[in-house]
């Protein structure tokens, strides 16, 4: 038992370098000692009512007195479109702001360096989060690459080429396919054809929603999907490649009717949207598909987009709450917002989880009177918890707060070797080695005749007891049947035997989802029970405060 957590196409995009060119200070030496490096304390951006930006660098001596020149350019696709400069003078820590004539409203990055002879490192950087740009996937979200797409929209439509040279207003609905050149050909209704060789930036003059018909959205009532902001289309060879731009709050408007139901509480929306932004603003910062121009995709492994149709319910905890993250206490940055459907009664520590350090304000907390505050102290008492319907907790109401399922001798050892992809032969007993403080199973083995297998963490735990097409029974005696993983990893092992050995296990268990953060169906009880946005978060949030977004940054170490 754990008992404590252990290339893109050309575009238009605004970068903000910040250099720190230091001067020498050390007599004789013509430099400053290598070791006199300032340390980057903070970055904030912030817009100015008459337009433009105000950015604030906070550097730190140590106490070491340091004259320097720092720098502030602005960068358009590699080009200098603007820049301060100013001489400044250290003995401590100090906070210097300058105003930049950059609109706020464009996507920023921000990089601080420090150059030494001829030596420069890279201090920190930060991101303007007021926009976010998703890559749209095809229907069905198996891939974000698309062989044609359609649009159309309440009146015109503009397109320009993203070589900047091309402007034309046309009326939908248009189809765009690429070429074998890798350009991208609009056909009109007019059947007029027109080319863009560096791809196309797609938008409603009128500021009305884009339709894209070629893809359908929503899994039980299928519907087109209509889209805020532009498109920026271009060519590549798996396909074309759709990046919608909005900002960050329409961002929300249109995943938060996708991942909570709108009739629920407007507290629990509220904490919801706040949980959303703060998710969306860290997935931007760390985006992995920096390299196609975008930061997040419009499926499950970011937030669901535009999967249900926007809502004046769901706008409304969005507007009430616009513009505030969750923030760290500790480092004053964003908290990666995660969130799940359902809890067994307590959230996991995300250490044990995913592994590795994890993080102080992901952390365990008891969601029912039932759990212990410093989690379950033995196997027998996680197993008594987890086998009985009789507990309750905020999550109650939910389907899956309990569930139960068993898989046959012959079901399970054909899903663990369908999910690990080695046989273990006919299984001779099921053993949870190791858990979390709230229950989650993090070390399974199965041992078999013909070898013992350690499975480790919550998904290939999940995967390796896959229920699919076997009856699993649900806390409100609804059946599921496909389900293509186990619908979480806090369960229990009981297991039948006969004269050949184990025939059947059981698995007794609660929750859906990893576990970690806000459970949903929680938040829904904590509304009910009158609790507000706030402590809704709090309840599941160590460590943190609610505060205004405004420039994310983080220290690095890496020299170029």
């Amino acid at each position: 038992m754990a008992g404590q957590c252990r290339s893109a196409a050309r575009r238009w995009r605004l970068v903000v370098w910040i250099v720190l060119l230091w001067a020498a200070t050390t007599p004789g030496l013509g430099s400053a000692p290598e070791h006199d490096v300032p340390q980057l304390a903070g970055i904030t951006l912030m817009p100015l009512e008459g337009g433009g930006l105000e950015a604030c660098i906070t550097l730190d001596s140590d106490q070491r007195p340091m004259e320097g020149f720092l720098e502030v350019g602005v960068k358009v696709d590699g080009f200098f479109v603007d820049g301060q400069a100013v001489w400044v003078g250290l003995d401590g820590q100090e906070r210097i702001c300058l105003t930049l004539q950059t609109p706020p409203e464009v996507a920023l990055e921000v990089h601080a360096a420090w150059t030494h002879m001829g030596r420069q490192y890279l201090l920190g950087e930060a991101h303007w989060p007021q926009r976010i740009r998703i890559g749209i996937m095809d229907t069905g979200r198996r891939q974000l690459y698309h062989s044609q797409a359609q649009f159309n929209a309440a009146g015109p439509l503009v397109l320009e080429g993203l070589e900047g040279t091309s402007h034309h207003r046309v009326q939908g609905p248009l189809q765009v396919e690429p070429d074998e050149y890798g350009s991208i050909v609009v056909k009109l209704a007019q059947g007029e054809q027109l080319l863009f060789p560096e791809g196309v930036k797609l938008f409603s003059p009128a500021a009305a929603l884009i339709q894209l018909p070629s893809i359908q959205r929503g899994e039980w009532r299928p519907f087109v999907p209509a889209y805020r902001g532009f498109f920026e289309i271009t060519a590549r060879p798996e396909g074309l490649l759709l990046v919608n731009e909005v900002t960050l709050e329409e961002y929300l408007y249109q995943v938060l009717p996708s991942e909570m139901p709108v009739g629920w509480p407007l507290e629990a929306l509220k904490a919801q949207a706040i949980t959303a932004r703060s998710f969306a603003v860290v997935s931007a910062q760390n985006s992995r598909y920096r390299s196609l121009g975008f930061h997040v995709d419009d499926s499950h492994s970011f937030q669901v987009y535009n999967n249900s149709a926007e809502s004046a319910r769901a706008n409304q905890a969005i507007d009430a709450t616009a513009g505030l993250i969750m923030r760290s206490l500790h480092t004053g940055q964003p908290v990666q917002g995660f969130f799940y459907s359902t809890s067994a009664g307590a959230t996991a520590c995300a250490s044990t989880v995913w592994g590795g350090q994890g993080s102080p304000y992901l952390q365990f907390r008891p969601l029912s009177e039932d759990v212990p505050e410093d989690g379950w102290g033995s196997e027998g008492e996680a197993d008594a918890w987890l086998r009985h319907n009789d507990v309750t907790g905020f999550d109650e109401r939910s389907p899956y707060f309990r569930w139960q399922v068993t898989l046959s001798q012959e079901q399970l050892r054909a899903s663990v070797r369908r999910a690990v992809g080695r046989d273990p032969g006919p299984i001779r007993d099921l053993t949870v080695v190791e858990r979390g403080p709230g229950g989650n199973v993090m070390l399974l083995e199965v041992q078999g005749d013909q070898q013992t297998l350690l499975i480790e963490g919550d998904y290939p735990i999940r995967q390796a007891l896959s229920p699919r097409g076997v009856p699993l029974t649900l806390n409100n005696g609804d059946v599921e049947t496909n389900l293509g993983v186990l619908p979480s990893s806090f369960f229990t092992v009981d297991g039948q035997r006969g004269a050949a050995g184990l025939t059947a296990v059981t698995l007794y268990g609660g929750g859906s989802g990893h576990g970690v953060g806000m459970s949903q169906w929680a938040a829904l009880g904590m509304a009910e029970a009158g609790f507000t946005a706030k402590e809704i978060l709090l309840s599941f949030f160590s460590d943190i405060e609610l505060a205004p977004v405004t420039g994310i940054y983080r220290s690095l170490e890496n020299t170029f």
